[in-house]
């Protein structure tokens, strides 16, 4: 479902966002959102949602302990022991 809203933009840049839009993105009252500007246009995540978004495209590559460094320094470890 596609919506659409004209927002007022003030002189110094601020923006205030429709209360129905607030809702749908879960916000009440102060929050952050992540405003990612592509070719189609503007949109706007919930800094959670887009956290979360980073966390599930990396799990892929993360193995181990869950810390690239603590792991890094294990097998540094590991290598010095059998020379």
């Amino acid at each position: 479902m596609s919506q659409r809203w004209t927002i007022q933009v003030a002189e110094d840049g601020g923006m205030r966002l429709p209360a129905d839009i607030c809702q749908s993105l879960g916000l009440k009252g102060a929050g952050r959102i992540v405003l990612t500007q592509d070719d189609a246009g503007i949109h706007l995540t919930m800094a959670e949602n887009a956290l979360e978004r980073a966390r599930a495209s990396a799990a892929p590559y993360r193995n181990g302990s869950g810390s690239v460094v603590y792991d890094f320094i294990a097998e540094r470890r590991a290598a010095g022991a059998e020379v």
